[in-house]
């Protein structure tokens, strides 16, 4: 009976200490998935002020091209002003891409 016993207190113990790595697991699980949701988030408004700046800065261009009274040369800035602007909507969309992917990977944990 001793060997039983110590038997099922061994296994209880077993089962104590799974059940506390299940749950640390799980809330390490939801820790990373609320930072994802962070990122994304984060990473959405970046995009969105990215595309704010973009759209500015095509406005400052077609504005400049349209003024007969500017020169060549701001024209020109303006324009490679809205390509860098552009390049920068195109890198933040990238990155919210990543997050939401890496939300959606956390969530399916």
């Amino acid at each position: 009976e001793r060997g039983a016993a110590a038997r099922a207190r061994a296994q209880a113990a077993a089962s104590a200490e799974a059940k506390a790595e299940a749950l640390r697991s799980a809330r390490a699980a939801v820790s990373r998935a609320e930072d994802a949701e962070r990122r994304l988030a984060a990473a959405e408004t970046a995009a969105a002020s990215a595309r704010e700046d973009r759209d500015r800065a095509l406005a400052s261009a077609d504005a400049a091209r349209k003024e007969s009274g500017d020169s060549v040369k701001d024209a020109a800035e303006a324009r490679a002003d809205a390509a860098k602007a552009e390049r920068r909507v195109v890198a933040a969309e990238a990155e919210v891409a990543r997050a939401k992917a890496d939300a959606v990977a956390c969530r399916g944990r």
